[in-house]
């Protein structure tokens, strides 16, 4: 397999050294300097813990194209810079929604350089841009919990690995896990030391939306976006559930179903973000069987969907009644 060449074993060792380098350094230096980034909340050791620390996420993807010759600049990585430096800014002090939101949609246009379009064009720009932007927002909320981002790309960025053949992409998407990793060693614990901020998540979401727009237009195949079923139902009912409580949906909140589950049980984070990730894995996994052997119809994606929303709908009110009951006896 092309990881295992000793050319690309070096470059993604050094890439592991420095990035290890760049965020260790990254939250010395925001805890000695105070930066806005630090939050209220404290690890295990009592120091504040360090937002903004995935900016190591776009890092390694740069860094992997300085450092290795199997990889060429692309049009994707002009909206991924654009990003990084937007939500950069945005972790530091709070942009205005709308600014964030049209830059976003700009951002993800570079998803369709150099890409054919089928006739009626702009009906699958105007998809690609919604679906595109709806989930790299939603994605940024997976960053409010221990591990959830972590264990949630692995899971994705493992399946992209597994589907898509040698290439460019492949390398990318190793640096991408390898950053991952590394960041899971401050993230994934019961008291995190580090989130991974907006510069993280969004960039993140935008990679992973572009290995998802990139498999489905050269595969011609749509039902791998149920590669994303898990988080994009929870996200899905919660913009509804907002929506119905005529919320504004562009601003923070706490609302998700893995939320509500760390009120109802805040020392089982790490539990509640692995059982996420495994769940959906099962249906990664599924899916890539049935599609191997041609089983997949319209009549069963739709079944899948219909069967993990009644899924999700039942828990969401049975922890939500509990979410209540534990705040009314407070």
């Amino acid at each position: 397999m092309d990881f295992f060449q000793t050319t690309n074993l070096l470059h993604y060792l050094v890439l592991a050294f420095v990035i290890i380098a760049c965020i260790h350094l990254y939250i010395k230096v925001a805890r000695q300097f105070g930066w806005k980034v630090l939050s209220t909340t404290l690890d295990s050791q009592n120091r504040p813990v360090v937002s903004g620390s995935g900016f190591i996420f776009p890092l390694s993807i740069f860094l992997i194209f300085l450092i290795s010759e199997a990889v060429v600049f692309e049009p994707w990585m002009i909206g991924l810079i654009c990003l990084t430096f937007l939500s950069w800014l945005d972790d530091f002090r709070n942009l205005p929604p709308i600014w964030r939101l049209l830059i976003h949609i700009l951002c993800i246009a570079t998803w369709l350089i150099g890409f054919p379009l089928p006739e009626m064009a702009w009906v699958w720009i105007v998809i690609v841009l919604f679906a595109g932007t709806g989930w790299m927002n939603a994605f940024n909320f997976m960053d409010g919990i221990n591990g959830m981002m972590v264990m949630m790309s692995l899971v994705s960025l493992g399946t992209f690995y597994f589907i898509f053949g040698p290439g460019p992409l492949k390398v990318f998407i190793v640096s991408q896990i390898i950053a991952v990793l590394v960041f899971a060693y401050y993230n994934v614990r019961q008291k995190a030391m580090a989130f991974a901020g907006d510069v993280g998540s969004i960039s993140l979401g935008f990679f992973l939306g572009y290995l998802m727009w990139q498999l489905v237009n050269t595969s011609e195949r749509w039902e791998y976006i149920l590669f994303f079923t898990v988080y994009a139902i929870d996200a899905g009912i919660t913009i509804l559930v907002r929506l119905f409580k005529k919320e504004n949906i562009l601003r923070a909140h706490e609302q998700h179903m893995y939320q509500i589950l760390k009120k109802c049980f805040p020392d089982k984070v790490i539990l509640i973000s692995s059982v996420y990730a495994v769940y959906q894995m099962l249906l990664n996994i599924i899916l890539i069987i049935l599609l191997r052997f041609e089983s997949v119809s319209v009549t069963l994606i739709i079944l899948i969907l219909v069967v993990n929303v009644l899924i999700y709908s039942y828990l969401r009110i049975l922890f939500s009644k509990k979410m209540q009951g534990l705040a009314q006896n407070e």
